[in-house]
């Protein structure tokens, strides 16, 4: 009678479980659904050296802070000697970066502009364009300082970046320099 009991309970038991999470189902799905970061704003900042050393955590509550944002052909993303409220991941389009009314670079999706005035807290060193029509997500100069800012090794990496581009060298330094260059703009 005992071991009886005891199967008994242990089957109970293991039946529990599933059975628990069966009528739990509809719940649990719609949690796990809010709770869904969009995985091309993730992919943007993950693709960005800038944004290499912080945690997925960040990235995450970063790419939840995006805000989408357009600029007609012709338009001025951002200006030289302005504030520096945000930063920009080109989406689609291009964009050129101008320095004393000369062309620097092109840069197109996946790239990011604005990190010189919001690393050291300067008026922007350059002015953006765009080309064409473009696309692209800002990110606000709190959230941008706040998560750059976090870590040591994050501000290293986003004052070497920002130093990097501030004094023209696009393709300076390191074996990883080149793509730093290509992936996060200037200004």
């Amino acid at each position: 009678p005992r071991r009886r009991l005891l199967k008994f309970s242990l089957v109970v038991t293991g039946l529990l479980l599933p059975i628990t999470a069966l009528v739990l189902w509809p719940f649990l799905r719609r949690v796990d659904e809010a709770g869904t970061v969009d995985l091309l704003r993730v992919g943007r900042i993950r693709g960005l050296p800038l944004f290499a050393p912080l945690s997925l955590a960040t990235v995450e509550h970063l790419a939840e802070t995006l805000e989408p944002v357009s600029f007609p052909a012709g338009s001025w993303l951002m200006r030289e000697g302005e504030v520096g409220d945000r930063f920009v991941i080109v989406e689609s389009g291009a964009v050129d970066v101008i320095q004393g009314g000369v062309t620097l670079r092109r840069l197109g999706p996946g790239e990011g502009v604005g990190e010189i005035a919001l690393v050291h807290d300067i008026p922007r060193t350059a002015s953006v364009r765009a080309v064409d029509a473009v696309t692209a997500w800002a990110l606000d100069r709190e959230s941008f300082v706040s998560a750059v800012s976090g870590t040591p090794d994050s501000l290293r990496r986003a004052t070497t970046i920002a130093d990097q581009r501030r004094l023209g060298e696009p393709d300076a330094g390191d074996a990883g320099a080149g793509a730093i260059a290509r992936t996060d703009g200037a200004s």
